[in-house]
């Protein structure tokens, strides 16, 4: 059975939390938006880096190919880091997917992070 999740005007289509086995490795969620008959596979990507230059954490973004590929730059400590606002990724079937993501560093400094995300679509 799968749950049928609804935030005001928008369907959380999925989402998750889950803590990453190596610190700076790079994440990879497959997942698939099942609209009107229609499975249409999405790929979202997290790459970690660090910048030598500005330590100031930031986030890039890109939406190519049914892949939407985050470079999160200096994400280290503290309370974590993610969007606030979610972040349109595209239309499909005239409706607008959403994006948004959290990550937070846990059990010590720099052992692991927890990533929680969630994918929303309008209804």
């Amino acid at each position: 059975m799968k749950d049928n999740i609804v935030n005001g005007k928008l369907n959380i289509i999925t989402s998750g939390n889950f803590l990453t086995f190596d610190y700076d490795s790079d994440i990879v969620i497959d997942t698939e938006i099942n609209i009107e008959d229609n499975s249409i596979p999405l790929r979202i990507s997290f790459a970690f880096v660090s910048n030598d230059e500005d330590d100031k954490p930031s986030a890039t973004r890109a939406f190519n190919d049914g892949e939407l590929q985050i470079q999160c730059i200096n994400f280290k400590g503290g309370l974590g880091m993610g969007v606030v606002d979610p972040i349109e990724i595209q239309m499909t079937n005239g409706k607008r997917l959403y994006f948004r993501y959290w990550v937070s560093d846990r059990g010590g400094v720099q052992t692991m992070r927890e990533i929680k995300y969630t994918l929303y679509m309008e209804n």
